[in-house]
Order: C-alpha cells, then sequence, then structure tokens
C-alpha cells in the first residue's frame, strides 16, 4: 500500500498533527514503518503478547477485548480511526498487551516499531512531545477508571458497560460476553450486589433482561 494515500489520516493523528505533510514523507523515508490491513474478525494482537510496535488505526474500527479465567469474552474498549494501541506498553518493563485487538471491520493499521519511535523522538521534538502527551493522557485515563471503580455506584458503572456493549453491538438488545460473576468481578462487587441492581432496574423500567440476554428500554 503507497504510504501517500495515507498521509492526511497520519497528518491528523495526534503524534504527527504539528508535523507539516511534506516533512511526514521526508521522516518515513528515513525509519521503518509498515501498513497492515486487517479483513473484520481479524487479531491485531492476543492477550498476553509483547508488545513490540506502536499502531496507529488509519481506517476502521478494533474491539479491545479480554479473556476472564474462564474463557468468557469481554468487552472492553473500541478503538477508531486516529487512535493507537501500544503507547503506554511500547517501553513498559511490564510490556505484555492486557488484552486483545481484533477488527470490528476492515482496518488499515500504521505500525512503527520501537527503534523507528527511537529514531523519531531523536529528531523531532514535536513527536516527542506528542508521544509524551498520548502516555500521559492513558496514564489520566486509567486513573479516572480506577477512581470510577472506587467512588462511582454500582449502577453507574454497570451502565457504563451496558452502553458500550449497546454501542459495539449496535443493539439495544445486548447479548453480555461474560457471566454476571465476571462483570461483578468486574465492578468489583458481589454477585449478589449486581443481581439486586439489575432487578432493581428492571422494576424501574430501565431494562429486561434474562441470563445474558439484556434489553435497554432507558
Amino acid at each position: 500500500m503507497k504510504i501517500s494515500k495515507y498521509l492526511d489520516s497520519i497528518s491528523s493523528t495526534a503524534l504527527f498533527k504539528t508535523i507539516p505533510g511534506e516533512d511526514i514523507m521526508e521522516i518515513l523515508s528515513r525509519i521503518p514503518w509498515s501498513l497492515s490491513h486487517y479483513k473484520k474478525g481479524q487479531f491485531l494482537h492476543h492477550q498476553g503478547e509483547v508488545c513490540t510496535t506502536l499502531d496507529i488505526i488509519l481506517s476502521g474500527i478494533i474491539n479491545m477485548q479480554s479473556l476472564d479465567a474462564e474463557g468468557n469474552t469481554l468487552s472492553i474498549q473500541q478503538l477508531h480511526q486516529g487512535d493507537m494501541i501500544g503507547a503506554g506498553l511500547l517501553f513498559a518493563n511490564n510490556n505484555q498487551y492486557p488484552m486483545m485487538s481484533i477488527a470490528a471491520s476492515d482496518t488499515v493499521v500504521f505500525i512503527l516499531s520501537k527503534e523507528s519511535i527511537m529514531l523519531l523522538s531523536e529528531k523531532n521534538s514535536d513527536f516527542t512531545l506528542a508521544l509524551l502527551q498520548e502516555v500521559s493522557n492513558r496514564a489520566s485515563s486509567m486513573t479516572e477508571q480506577l477512581h470510577s471503580i472506587a467512588y462511582k455506584s454500582i449502577r453507574h458503572r454497570l451502565l457504563e458497560i451496558l452502553n458500550s456493549e449497546s454501542k459495539i453491538q449496535n443493539s439495544r438488545t445486548i447479548i453480555l460476553p461474560t457471566s454476571q460473576k465476571n462483570i461483578a468481578e468486574i465492578l468489583g462487587v458481589q454477585r449478589q450486589s449486581l443481581s439486586r441492581e439489575l432487578n432493581k432496574m428492571k422494576k424501574e423500567g430501565l431494562l429486561e433482561y434474562k441470563n445474558k440476554t439484556i434489553i435497554l428500554k432507558y
């Protein structure tokens, strides 16, 4: 694939937005990089795999999913054009992917190796600053998630999961990707507490549920 076809997409990403397009082409001529195309359903990375690249989504959608101890799959996050995979892992001591990434549609990814990132950082301070900001934003987002677990109500956290699944499945009738027991563990509550909250929401007319099927009515 020709990189020129995706120059506008690369230029609009957080790492390259301060660098003129003609400079990006010149920079890329001096470092290793690659473009990869994934069909819907293909894996980019598996949970536990060592992170060796920084991936930038140029087009398409990627689902980030996690496997629990019982082998059930939980949808964690959905990534879109401009989002990155590996920014917070590439230079970490523990650099294994905590979840798997799967193409939710035909997807094109711009891939930079660790060596390429180091070369870019040595030669371009704007790129270095943008990378540091991205890593800082990831750390801030993680802190916010931990704060959510610690301080938000069970309902608030449950609604975040249900809304995320509804968006991923593009439906108000969703199939939970894992058991209620595992969702309770993710929420940091007892299984019984989750059941009580679901029953309350059902009585309030917010949803209907049976086994893993939930119909959202709010």
